[in-house]
């Protein structure tokens, strides 16, 4: 439910141009959407039982591999101490 309610705060702040496009392929919305919640997830179990850092990378993993294979994000290049670093 948070993470939700994230999702759509970040939703509607979102430049109106860039949210039509967003809201146009809904496989994309729709995994935003769902690793947000994990991600949210992931924050409120922490929070009531102190999580290990493994199970919080492993959350935060399920979070990115939702992204890349339920909605074809990518990520093409990095800023590193303001260095770009291309990744192919």
């Amino acid at each position: 439910l948070c993470g939700g309610l994230v999702a759509l705060a970040v939703l509607a702040a979102v430049e109106r141009a860039a949210r039509a496009e967003l809201l146009a392929d809904l496989a994309r919305a729709a995994s935003l959407a769902v690793a947000a919640v994990l991600i949210a997830l992931v924050g409120l179990v922490d929070d009531a039982r102190n999580l290990r850092a493994r199970y919080k990378l492993l959350g935060q993993l399920a979070a990115i591999l939702v992204l890349i294979f339920g909605g074809g994000y990518r990520i093409d290049m990095v800023t590193v101490f303001g260095q770009q670093v291309e990744l192919g």
